[in-house]
């Protein structure tokens, strides 16, 4: 959710794909 944006970013960077896209964030 928006107020969980970090929470949701961790669960991206699960991934090494998205946790690449994370960092730019």
């Amino acid at each position: 959710g928006k107020e969980n944006k970090k929470e949701d970013y961790s669960l991206l960077m699960n991934s090494s794909t998205q946790s690449n896209l994370a960092f730019a964030f």
